[in-house]
């Protein structure tokens, strides 16, 4: 992180203590053998004690989990170095296919484009001494943890895993070796890490007197945070006069906390706009006031803002610069519970360079922008948004209405995001529509370019958006034509058979799906046709206790290089059950050449072997 250069002075002086860990992890590996495998491990964590406190985060377990990574003794110790940002959503296949992706290619067999992430990952690093860095976990869920586990520890004796995480209970699900905490930094390292900050080289006698008759009420309020004082955090929302900033040239980034602490006339005295070097902006509350939208009004910045993150603001409605940020690329909104709608303005907006959109947490989130799309004419809002990831927003019942594309799509095509890679839409417990107008619409619902699909937990939907019946001048007819990896899990009453298995058509709905992970999805039907979701599907990981996942895996044996098949444990789910669907795979086997079936790797588990003949 930049501006990190003290705190990172200060940490090395903690290095000795870290390389005892990682030799004591090694004289522990020496005697402590994996059940079952005979090999041996060692694993060294970072954490820190908890609190209940929410102001205690930021005591730089990511800095210094990465003077760690680049220290030159730790770095001759292994042959493999990994870093992985694990954060709020923990999926292991995303999370291993992540681990090839910083691996030397030649570390990499030629195979392992049809083995699953997980089996590449274990390839990969069989033999090897490494170092692998997970940064931010937070999930305690420990099935998934095993999963990832089993494959670590074939790597090299003196092989390790550093953590960093906010929750000691992740540590114990792994089965560490004894956690680093990571204690607060004394008052003496904290102040030395703000003035350094805000005075540079500046001579003692060249610093403004108001600020450096603050510096010790800033450091009372770090708490002990280096993160928060080498932002310089803390000197904009800790103390009475956010307005001392405008003596600071500000750039790059800015994170200010503890916005509950600020007053209006003091957000504005800031004069945030001014600071035209600034970059990214982080704004965060840890209590909702009834003033966070005069305070958050008085800190609009400049228009060449680039990235801006807002944490658990307390408004019901954003002021009107958040429409304005022309050039932002990124915005992230996490915890802000009160907020009825993202946007607001008398005239058109729109979001042209935006390319990465969060949302999370966002209790009372009910639509998009307070006015509806007709009165934003025909400009796509969202021209080259990339990546979008929506969670834990209950009351969010639809993506944006969507605008006509124009002849290049067909001149029916209709897509709110036209440049979508990623979609993520998760714990959305009313989302029951793809666009946000209801009834029957002129043309049909596109995403050109969405290539990853991630849906869990959103209870109510039932069914992909509508194809485009017949085709449009010689358009790609799907709704999903670029998608290559689809996830739908705990969708219990999700039921849209056609766009899943093309029942109706004549092309499959997903002409180039690679993976097809479901699980949870009860009320999923899947046709008697011979129709495939996809010629090129390779993976497919599928749970329940039907016969749809039979006939998925019968339609699709010519492609599929990795299948994982796992019982729902119901009563009536038996081999026999599954007997007549896999016989229409072994009849196609029988008739064709063996070469034309790729299957590498295959997975059943949770069956009953009663009832078969």
């Amino acid at each position: 992180m930049e501006g990190m250069e003290e705190q990172h002075k200060i940490l090395k002086r903690k290095l000795p203590a870290i390389l005892d860990v990682i030799t004591d992890a090694e004289e522990a590996a020496s005697t402590e053998k994996v059940p079952r495998l005979g090999l041996r491990r060692s694993r060294v964590w970072l954490t820190r004690r908890m609190r209940s406190s929410m102001s205690s985060r930021g005591l730089g377990k990511t800095t210094l989990a990465q003077f760690i990574f680049n220290e030159p003794e730790i770095q001759k110790h292994f042959e493999l170095l990994l870093w992985v940002c694990v954060s709020d959503s923990f999926d292991v296949d995303s999370l291993a296919k992540s681990i090839p992706e910083l691996l030397p290619k030649k570390s990499i067999a030629e195979s392992a484009s049809r083995k699953s992430p997980l089996d590449v990952v274990q390839d990969a690093l069989r033999g090897h001494r490494y170092l692998l860095v997970l940064d931010d976990v937070w999930n305690r869920e420990p099935d998934k943890w095993e999963k990832l586990k089993s494959c670590l520890t074939h790597g090299a004796k003196g092989s390790a895993v550093l953590t960093t995480t906010r929750d000691e209970g992740v540590a114990k699900i792994m089965g560490t070796v004894k956690a680093y905490n990571l204690a607060a930094l004394g008052d003496d390292f904290i102040k030395e890490i703000i003035e350094k900050k805000a005075f540079g080289s500046q001579k003692e006698e060249e610093r403004p007197s108001v600020l450096v008759n603050m510096v010790d009420q800033i450091v009372t309020r770090c708490r002990g945070s280096p993160l928060a004082a080498a932002s310089l955090g803390p000197s904009g929302s800790g103390c009475s006069d956010v307005g001392e900033l405008q003596q600071l040239n500000l750039g790059g980034q800015l994170e200010i906390l503890q916005l509950e602490n600020v007053t209006e006339e003091a957000a504005k005295a800031a004069n945030i706009g001014k600071k035209e070097e600034l970059r990214e902006l982080t704004l965060k509350w840890f209590v909702c006031c009834e003033d966070d939208a005069r305070v958050l009004e008085g800190l609009k910045p400049h228009d060449e803002l680039q990235a801006v993150r807002i944490e658990s603001y307390g408004g019901t409605t954003f002021p009107t610069w958040m429409s304005m940020l022309r050039n932002v690329v990124e915005i992230h909104l996490y915890g802000c519970s009160k907020l009825q709608w993202l946007f607001s303005c008398g005239t058109s907006f729109t979001f042209p360079n935006l390319k990465e959109f969060t949302l999370q947490g966002l209790d009372s989130l009910e639509r998009w922008w307070e006015f509806s799309h007709g009165q934003q004419g025909k400009e796509i809002i969202f021209p080259h948004l990339e990546k979008l990831s929506i969670n834990r927003c209950p009351k969010l019942t639809t993506l944006p209405e969507a605008t006509l594309l124009g002849e290049s799509y067909g001149t029916m095509a209709r897509s709110a995001f036209p440049e979508w890679k990623e979609l993520y839409l998760g714990d959305l417990d009313s989302f029951e529509r793809w666009e946000a107008i209801e009834g029957n619409q002129w043309g049909y619902i596109i995403f050109p370019r969405l290539e990853k699909l991630e849906i869990h937990s959103c209870s109510v939907l039932t069914a992909f958006p509508d194809a485009q019946p017949g085709g449009d001048h010689g358009m790609a007819s799907s709704a999903f034509p670029a998608l290559k990896v689809l996830s739908l899990k705990s969708l219990q009453n999700f039921e849209s058979s056609d766009a899943v298995d093309g029942s109706q058509r004549e092309d499959a709905m997903f002409p180039q799906l690679q993976e097809l992970y479901i699980n949870g999805c009860g009320k999923m039907k899947v046709s008697s046709g011979q129709q495939k979701v996809s010629p090129k599907l390779a993976v497919l990981h599928t749970e329940g206790s039907k016969e749809e996942m039979f006939l998925l895996v019968a339609r699709h044996m010519t492609s599929l290089t990795n299948l994982k098949l796992q019982s729902s444990g119901e009563t009536e789910t038996t081999l026999l059950a599954a007997d007549h669907s896999l016989k229409l795979a072994v009849d196609v086997m029988e008739k064709g050449n063996h070469n034309d079936f790729p299957l590498k790797h295959m997975k059943l588990r949770g069956f009953k072997s009663g009832g078969c003949g």
